[in-house]
């Protein structure tokens, strides 16, 4: 499903469409009659037909090729939504376990023993910042150097080992998640950039033809015609809709209208 921003845009593209369909060869018939009296010996009458045609055909390719780079970054913001689950998920297990030590040291040993394992801070709410903390604590319970003060009460034993290695599958575990994360994130904004250039393209050729389209409904006479072409300029590569609906309307045209 197309972004509201291109849907708009294709829906004036589809307008400029239509209108040209039914009244490309009414306008050339029309502009046709008042430039021919004008030709010079030899001269031949340009193909205006072929021209608006043409126009419109430019104004069409540039708008499949905005679709096209809008619903490649919806998938790409789509594909994110895995890792964010997968992060939430390893994250509230890294927590759990981290909690879970802090609390067991917190109980059974005095207040220097959360420093020395890098437990003084509560388990972040920030995954990032998670995942290094559990890094730290683990290093700390590896280390043996590090020396715990006596436990609180006789018997009490901190299974550094088995601690560390559920700190280590969980944080990896979610370090992974934060990896995929940042490179979805980075093939996000590459679409996202594609997306801006085509759109922005679009944009200027819209600019650019419809107000010529616009001025050779003009010349043909075909003024209610012209004045539904008319680029919006609150909101570029869109048309200003009129009150009577469609920003331009099959047959409004007359061939045999002088």
């Amino acid at each position: 499903m197309s972004s509201k921003m291109v849907s708009d845009r294709i829906a004036s593209t589809r307008a400029v469409q239509g209108s040209l369909e039914q009244n490309a060869d009414a306008i050339a018939t029309h502009i046709a009659a008042r430039l021919r009296p004008h030709l010079r010996a030899g001269e031949r009458m340009p193909d205006v037909a072929l021209l608006v045609q043409l126009l419109g055909r430019e104004l069409a390719s540039r708008a499949d090729t905005m679709q096209r780079a809008d619903r490649a970054h919806e998938i790409e913001l789509a594909d994110d939504a895995g890792p964010r689950a997968a992060r939430d998920r390893h994250a509230a297990t890294l927590r759990e376990v981290y909690t879970d030590l802090r609390n067991t040291v917190l109980s059974a040993y005095p207040d220097e023993a959360l420093a020395l394992l890098h437990l003084r801070e509560p388990a972040s709410m920030v995954p990032s910042v998670l995942a290094e903390q559990a890094h730290a604590t683990r290093e700390a319970l590896l280390d043996a150097s590090i020396r715990l003060p006596k436990p609180r009460r006789k018997g009490t034993k901190l299974d550094r080992d088995d601690y560390a290695q559920e700190l280590s599958e969980s944080a990896l575990a979610l370090s992974k998640a934060l990896a995929d994360i940042d490179r979805e994130a980075k093939e996000a904004d590459v679409a996202l950039a594609a997306k801006t250039t085509a759109i922005d393209a679009f944009d200027d050729a819209f600019g650019l033809e419809v107000p010529v389209l616009a001025s050779l409904y003009a010349l043909a006479g075909q003024d209610v015609l012209a004045s539904k072409l008319r680029v919006n300029p609150r909101s570029r590569g869109t048309l200003v809709v009129t009150p009577g609906g469609d920003p331009a309307t099959p047959n409004d045209a007359d061939p045999d209208e002088t």
